[in-house]
């Protein structure tokens, strides 16, 4: 059996990224701003709207970020044989791993996707440094050695 393992969410990297979101979205509203300079049309201004509202978004995830950073919120994922834990703040999202179903990994939205008869859950590499291969593997081998007697593996 493996060993309990608490992974405790990576803020210096997801500040680094909420940053070149921000910085990126900020380059959209400027494209958008020269766009509807340049020429005026009521595409110009959908793009610039919606180029607005996504650096607005973005703004308020980098704020909540550093909010969360300041406050000390708790965040980690935790691993052991009888399941996984989500923790965010106040909000535990609980998985055994006889309700798993099935693991993949989603290149194209960066996680690993946790089929459950519940619903799936989806797990970003935000933790322990560690990156989204390392992490479904990591998932790969508690899944292996938690499993229940006689149920196959997908």
């Amino acid at each position: 059996m493996p060993q309990e393992r608490y992974l405790p969410r990576d803020l210096a990297a997801q500040g680094v990224d909420a940053r070149f979101r921000l910085m990126t979205s900020l380059l959209g509203l400027g494209a958008a701003l020269w766009l509807s300079v340049e020429r005026p049309s009521w595409f110009s201004a959908l793009f610039l709207i919606l180029a607005l509202l996504l650096a607005l978004f973005r703004i308020a995830s980098l704020r909540r970020l550093r909010r969360e950073r300041q406050q000390g919120v708790s965040a980690g994922l935790h691993l052991d044989e009888h399941g996984f834990r989500i923790l965010r703040g106040d909000q535990v999202e609980r998985s055994s791993w006889a309700e798993v179903k099935q693991l993949s990994l989603d290149e194209e939205k960066l996680s690993i996707r946790v089929e459950r008869a519940e619903g799936a859950i989806w797990v970003e590499p935000l933790y322990g440094g560690l990156g989204l291969a390392e992490l479904f593997e990591l998932f790969l081998d508690y899944r292996r050695a938690c499993r229940i007697e006689g149920e196959a593996l997908e």
